[in-house]
């Protein structure tokens, strides 16, 4: 698959197994020829990511650039059982009101 834009190149790397999750991954390289930054040498951005269609969930992600270094982003302990219902209830000591019928 290619990016239409000058200097990028766009990569699928298939599907694999994160914590048990099936997501596809996609490389999108930047190349920055030298001169055109204020860099000597040609200059590579790499972009990767990798994504589950099932859950819609961006499960890594990765950017290594030679300008700021690399930044990684991962789930970790990742759950997906239901959530205990108590966490959507209100707190201990609070009660709810249908305000509908009883107007204070």
């Amino acid at each position: 698959m290619a990016y239409f834009q000058k200097g990028y190149k766009s990569e699928d790397l298939g599907v694999k197994q994160i914590h048990g999750i099936a997501a596809r991954g996609s490389r999108l390289t930047r190349t920055i020829p030298a001169g055109e930054e204020g860099n000597d040498k040609e200059l590579k951005v790499v972009t990767e990511t990798w994504r589950s269609a099932d859950y819609d969930l961006l499960l890594y992600a990765m950017q290594d650039d030679p300008r700021r270094g690399r930044i990684t982003m991962e789930f970790e302990n990742l759950k997906l059982s239901e959530p205990d219902p108590a966490v959507f209830g209100p707190p201990a000591g609070y009660r709810v009101v249908d305000a509908s019928t009883n107007p204070e």
